[in-house]
């Protein structure tokens, strides 16, 4: 009798909550309306596979981009010469570009295109992303030590004396009197680059992470110069949005808020999550991922604009770009603010 008098009371006591369960879970609350789902937008992203990027990958793989409603449709890309057309034809909606100066030309053409959160920066750290790569005897004996000794030496860089490689390197130089016009520069691709060293046709080779760590792997390459003090804080990538997301101010944010939550993710370095997700991305051997040295990528989205405006003065007088921009024409900091405050609201 006492256990169906306790049943009749339950079926009592859930009748009467049933109102207040439903109006609940259907996103109510008894003292108001909770946020609404934002409604779902879909986003073309367009990336390399660099593992630079895999902060982006993060927030795919995490369900950054998910929890606000954004739906990424991420197209894999060779090199920048295909992305930058599908920017600016609205083909993809966001992208990652290195600093190079075709992205400042296709930006001072009238294109709408901008960069708004900052990827990599070239900040000084106990490891190297950006150096400078010869031969151990070479470098154990001193020979590259002088700069000035670097006329002498034959060099070999991606994109030769242009963009941000040739930038480190003129800022370099400049201290002892040279140019980057005094250089003897092969260009080729990162994959011959070790190779072509040890071979003797070249003295000297530019490289950025992974190759940094895959050049020394046999133990016969070292690391020559760190390049990182001659332009500290270097801009060296950037998130890009196109008209799309510069228009719809809504989904501007909740990519950069989405986005943001990555980077924190990312700045705790070679985590098992971060290398499982950053080796399945750029489709590099696990172990292999945990020695690189990973980029810095400002957990704030801040982009360096001072190194930005310096580097685009610089290009300008090399010829590299048809003209200087003033910052408001190719930089939009209102996403990566208001993100900031997003999460920071939240964290509180």
């Amino acid at each position: 009798m006492r256990l169906k008098t306790s049943t009749r009371c339950m079926g009592i006591l859930a009748a009467l909550l049933a109102p207040v369960l439903l109006v609940s879970c259907s996103g109510g609350g008894l003292f108001g309306k909770a946020a609404p789902t934002p409604a779902p937008v879909t986003i073309r992203l367009g990336l390399l596979p660099f593992v630079s990027n895999t902060v982006v990958q993060i927030g795919i793989d995490e369900g950054f981009f998910a929890e606000q409603g954004l739906i990424v449709e991420k197209t894999i890309f060779k090199s920048l010469s295909e992305v930058f057309p599908a920017l600016a034809s609205g083909q993809i909606d966001v992208a990652t570009p290195g600093s190079i100066p075709a992205l400042f030309n296709l930006m001072a053409s009238g294109v709408r295109v901008k960069m708004v959160m900052s990827l990599t920066q070239h900040v000084e750290a106990p490891c190297s992303y950006v150096a400078l790569l010869a031969r151990k005897e070479d470098v154990d004996s001193g020979k590259y030590a002088d700069l000035a000794s670097w006329k002498d030496a034959r060099f070999m860089s991606v994109i030769g004396l242009t963009g941000t490689e040739a930038y480190f390197l003129s800022e370099a130089l400049e201290s002892v009197g040279l140019t980057i016009d005094d250089l003897q520069m092969e260009q080729g691709p990162r994959e011959v680059h070790a190779e072509a060293l040890r071979a003797g046709q070249v003295d000297i080779i530019f490289e950025l992470e992974p190759w940094v760590t895959r050049a020394q792997s046999e133990g016969d390459i070292s690391v020559l110069a760190p390049l990182e003090p001659y332009a500290p804080g270097l801009q060296g990538s950037t998130i890009v949005y196109g008209a799309k997301l510069l228009d719809d101010t809504d989904a501007g944010t909740r990519f950069a808020v989405a986005y943001l939550k990555a980077a924190r993710q990312y700045a705790q370095g070679a985590t098992p999550r971060n290398v499982e997700i950053a080796a399945a991305f750029s489709g590099q051997d696990a172990e292999f991922i945990k020695k690189l040295c990973w980029s810095y990528v400002p957990t704030d989205g801040s982009l360096n604009v001072p190194s930005l405006m310096a580097y685009q003065q610089w290009m300008y007088e090399r010829g590299d770009i048809d003209r200087v921009m003033k910052e408001d024409e190719f930089i939009d900091v209102r996403f990566a603010k208001e993100a900031v405050r997003i999460l920071d609201g939240k964290d509180e």
